[in-house]
């Protein structure tokens, strides 16, 4: 059984609110499970707005759902509730 949780170390930097670096690398594991597991849900919470905005920005838009489901950026404030 494979684990919930993975750690990614990336060698990116905190800097006007957001990381860059690991945003992309977010947004190339978002493509690598979408064509790996094209049905399933894929759920994604960082610690502010402008993270989870720009990690939104960063995913294809043929990736991104025509109606709500299959791709959830938010950050963890607007994340609540939604469990």
């Amino acid at each position: 059984k494979q684990p919930a949780i993975h750690y990614i170390k990336v060698n990116g930097f905190w800097e006007h609110n957001s990381n860059t670096t690991e945003a992309e690398k977010i947004a190339e594991i978002i493509q690598d499970l979408q064509s790996n597991n094209p049905k399933k849900t894929i759920g994604i919470v960082t610690f502010n707005y402008k993270q989870a905005d720009l990690i939104e920005s960063l995913i294809p838009q043929p990736l991104l759902p025509k109606e709500k489901g299959s791709i959830i950026v938010k950050n963890i404030e607007n994340i609540q509730g939604d469990e």
